[in-house]
């Protein structure tokens, strides 16, 4: 049925709509290839299809090219601008009124008052600079030692095993330079110039530091004359600024670190520790080693007094125990060779003078026994003394090193040198090395100055050289000396004899004894070694084991722990030497009570096949005699402590009370008091 009333649109618009939707999507892609497509704006006026965008981009790039490399660009015009019209057209357009500042505002401030300002300063840098100078150290003295290192420390610097025995005691010599360095003298030296010769800025000179210490031996010939300059050998794990740095290509800023460093830790660098030693004397700086060791050889010296000390105990233990059978008792536990007491580890306490003296009445023996304890608190009185004059010696030379370097006026400096060999002399000379005040700093100097530009390439600067020091002599590890001689003895076949001393070093100290000999005679002898030294099993004991054990050392006759052993008292000593003959020289020298005396030679026949003539008043006289002496008396009393400790833990051989006073041994106040360079 046909339907009426309905707008032919209303019948048809399904087919309108699609029809026209039809007609915009023909249109569209007619556009696509009728009309441009898409184009993208170039320079605000061009525009190009996006397919050429990367065509026009290096085409960019190749005219920004052009530019960068242009040798001789276009510059822009700069507007000149008068300053001070500006200033005064300010001034005149201020308006008025304006408040002003309050007083406490308006004070003055100088806010250069700290800083330094030269007149040599960079912007004026017109003429060729001062070449920087270093002054040389003065007062240069060397002194030569000998001490025994712990055998963990091979472990740790395995270099350290050239210069050792290949067993324990693991005796070490070497040799300490020591000298006077005025840093306001180096301040004079960097800021003056010359003629024609500018001095160096201020603002470079206040980086300067010393940055080390170095030392050059040379060694007497046979002959007399010295050896070729040659460097030391310096202590193994010291203080290294220049570890992992190129000093011929370190670069200012870490060049300025290491110096503000030095700074920072100058006794390290100035200072440096010398090798840790468990036995021998205690290290001090050579000008104070040279007074100590006239202490220490004096009659009355804390060496003599000790060994008189540890006699008379041991005369003392000796009548107590004879007391003690006399009248079928046990001797009191409180003596001063007996176990613990008062006293703390090893003996009593220290007697006092009322109670030492014998009672009225006494017998002989109660008599005897008061007076030993007697004789033993004077000595101990004495020893006091003297610990406590070479305690201010030894503090003297541990001066903290504190302030601006240009304001030392006197600095104390010293280095080390282990790479000597014993019996053999020296001479040394040191100087100082800083950080160059000039490196890199070529762009500022006269660059068609080619001796100018050198001084700004190298990063240190090397002192002037010390005088060199007075010829040090290294103790041999064996050597003698004839102190006597006789060519009509009564006790000799031939009526030729000779006296012979002979020294051995052996746990830090030389090791003495005598002996006759007659012509054909080698040189032989038992020196005696004192009981409580041991050596380790660094396979079985670790270090701490060893650190304990030296803190809480046993008496001789004790047991001792796993992987420690006692060393012999006794040591033979061969020399192959040979006496040949005595004779009398016609000449006479006065004697020690005003009499003349006959000199006497003795010829020896040396190791080598050399015939050696020696006469005993020149040996007695040799100052290696007298040195090997000194240290001879103060082995006499064991000593054993720890590793870069000042404070000795000292026993005395047969047992008994640390002769040393309180807090010098072991115990409580082991280790105490100031490490030691």
């Amino acid at each position: 049925m046909k339907l009426k009333g309905i707008n032919p649109i209303e019948k048809n618009i399904e087919k309108i709509v699609l029809g026209v939707v039809f007609a915009a999507l023909l249109g569209a892609l007619a556009m696509q290839f009728l009309v441009q497509p898409n184009l993208v704006p170039v320079d605000g006026s061009r525009k190009i299809p996006p397919q050429d965008i990367y065509t026009e981009l290096a085409s960019e790039a190749k005219i920004l090219k052009g530019k960068i490399e242009d040798q001789s660009p276009s510059l822009p015009d700069v507007p000149e601008t008068d300053l001070q019209e500006r200033f005064a057209a300010g001034r005149s357009d201020r308006p008025s009124g304006v408040g002003s500042l309050a007083p406490v505002l308006a004070r003055a401030v100088d806010v250069m008052s700290n800083v330094e300002i030269d007149a040599a300063g960079s912007d004026l840098l017109d003429g060729p600079v001062m070449a920087p100078r270093v002054p040389a150290p003065t007062n240069a003295v060397a002194h030569a030692q000998w001490g025994t290192i712990d055998p963990f420390s091979l472990d740790e610097h395995a270099e350290l095993a050239a210069f050792v025995p290949g067993v324990q005691p693991l005796d070490l010599a070497s040799v300490s330079v020591e000298g006077l360095f005025s840093g306001t003298e180096l301040e004079a030296m960097l800021s003056s110039g010359g003629e024609g010769v500018r001095p160096i800025p201020g603002t470079w000179r206040r980086s300067v530091e010393i940055v080390g210490v170095t030392l050059e031996r040379q060694r007497l010939l046979d002959d007399g004359s010295w050896g070729e300059s040659e460097a030391g050998t310096p202590v193994p794990g010291g203080l290294d600024l220049f570890e992992d740095v190129d000093i011929a290509d370190v670069g200012l800023s870490t060049l300025l670190g290491i110096a503000s460093d030095a700074g920072r830790d100058r006794e390290s660098v100035v200072q440096p520790r010398s090798v840790g030693l468990i036995a021998g004397a205690e290290w001090v700086a050579p000008s104070r080693a040279r007074e100590m060791e006239a202490l220490m050889s004096e009659a009355g010296s804390l060496p003599r007094l000790q060994a008189d000390l540890v006699r008379a105990e041991k005369n003392l233990d000796d009548l107590e125990e004879r007391k003690a059978a006399r009248s079928g008792q046990t001797r009191p536990s409180g003596g001063f060779g007996g176990g613990g007491g008062e006293g703390g580890e090893g003996g009593s306490a220290r007697p006092t003078g009322t109670g030492s003296r014998p009672r009225p009445g006494a017998t002989g023996i109660d008599r005897r026994i008061g007076n030993a304890k007697e004789t033993i608190k004077e000595l101990e009185d004495k020893i006091d003394e003297k610990e406590s004059e070479l305690e201010e010696k030894r503090a003297e030379s541990g001066e903290t090193l504190q302030g601006p370097l240009f304001e030392q006026e006197e600095l104390r400096l010293w280095a080390h040198d282990i790479g000597v060999e014993p019996g053999a002399t020296y001479r040394y000379r040191i100087r100082v090395v800083i950080n160059n005040p000039l490196y890199k700093k070529g762009s500022q100097l006269d660059e068609s100055d080619e001796q100018q530009q050198s001084l700004a390439r190298e990063a240190l600067v090397d002192g002037a050289w010390s005088d060199w020091t007075e010829p040090i002599r290294v103790g041999d590890r064996t050597y003698y000396f004839v102190t006597n001689a006789s060519k009509d003895s009564r006790l000799s076949r031939s009526g030729a004899q000779a006296t012979v001393e002979v020294f051995h070093m052996y746990y830090g100290h030389y090791r003495s004894d005598r002996m006759l000999l007659e012509p054909g005679d080698a040189v032989r002898v038992e020196v005696n070694v004192p009981e409580g030294f041991v050596v380790f099993d660094t396979t079985v004991l670790g270090e701490d084991g060893m650190r304990r054990y030296i803190t809480n050392q046993s008496e001789p006759g004790e047991s001792l722990p796993e992987g420690v052993e006692w060393t012999p008292t006794e040591l033979e000593v061969s020399v192959p030497a040979f006496l040949l003959d005595v004779s009398d020289l016609p000449l006479t020298r006065e004697g020690a009570l005003g009499e003349r005396e006959t000199i006497r030679q003795v010829v020896i026949r040396t190791p080598d096949g050399r015939l050696e003539v020696r006469r005993p008043s020149a040996d007695l006289e040799d100052p290696g005699y007298a040195s090997a002496k000194s240290s001879a008396i103060s082995g006499q009393v064991m000593d054993l402590r720890l590793p870069d400790s000042e404070r000795s833990a000292r026993r005395r051989p047969q047992g008994g009370r640390n002769p040393f006073g309180e807090g010098g041994g072991f115990g409580e106040g082991f280790g105490e008091g100031r490490e030691g360079p």
